[in-house]
């Protein structure tokens, strides 16, 4: 939102982000679940390679993209021989709710990734998980929402989330115990700073709206645009969060304004 608060935000920003590409296989060989399925360019599924071998953990490439000449972008699941085996013969079938079993996803919100995407054939389900949330206050195509900051998952387009699913509700209890599990890790493997930074981003007032096939999302620190589905009209969802940055960027509109988010 600023030059000043970029050269602070930035590197915290590529700093969870690096956390959290390792996280999500070290929740593997730390037993936490049976899968990780990762993307990652070549260069870096080099690097990696050997760091997976040494933790006991097989490798299967399910998928690739070009994205750039001689550059690859790689779909990979990562973990126990058998296990992985399962995964690629789920992902050649297609079967959804036995990848999200793999990939530790709790049982509810295999159940409405089911609802949103075979059944309602959506890529970006945010604004139904926010209707989706105990409390939620809808007028119009508008929601404000509290939740758990642990399950927000509206920053994902960069990298900041604390579960590698979509859950059912941002107040989903599978998924804030999923969240703490993981969490856990941040200090045993030395990013219990980047571990702080990222609760307390997730608990940023948000402002996510979509419109013509793109998502916007505000929050005082940055703001960011992504792909989302193409639906009549425009959706939007207020999430209340419960702190506020002392460099943020002050406003009279949501999510700017620090004296509306203390008066819900």
């Amino acid at each position: 939102m600023s030059e000043a608060v970029r050269n602070v935000r930035s590197p915290q920003l590529e700093r969870m982000r690096a956390a959290w590409s390792v996280i999500e296989w070290r929740s593997v060989s730390a037993g936490l679940r049976p899968c990780a399925f990762l993307q990652l360019y070549s260069d870096a599924y080099a690097e990696r390679f050997e760091d997976w071998r040494k933790h006991g953990l097989q490798v299967v490439p399910l998928r690739m993209e070009e994205k750039t000449a001689g550059r690859y972008f790689l779909h990979v699941a990562v973990g126990a021989k058998r296990e992985t085996k399962l995964f690629k013969d789920a992902w050649m079938r297609n079967d959804h709710d036995e990848l999200g079993k793999l990939l530790g996803y709790p049982e509810c919100c295999r159940r409405f990734f089911r609802y949103w995407f075979e059944e309602k054939h959506l890529n970006d389900p945010s604004w139904l998980i926010a209707r989706n949330t105990t409390g939620a206050v809808a007028q119009d195509s508008t929601v404000g929402v509290h939740g758990d900051a642990r399950a927000n998952i509206l920053l994902r387009y960069c990298g900041l989330r604390a579960v590698p699913h979509l859950p059912c509700r941002f107040d989903c209890a599978a998924s804030r115990e999923f969240a703490e599990r993981l969490l856990g890790l941040y200090p045993q493997l030395g990013y219990a700073e980047e571990a702080t930074w990222l609760i307390e981003a997730l608990d940023w007032p948000v402002e996510w709206s979509a419109l013509h096939g793109i998502a916007e999302v505000r929050t005082p620190v940055m703001k960011l645009a992504a792909n989302t589905d193409a639906v009549a009209g425009k959706f939007t969802i207020q999430w209340m969060g419960n702190s506020f940055a002392t460099d943020a960027v002050r406003g009279l509109g949501f999510p700017y304004d620090m004296k509306a988010q203390e008066r819900t």
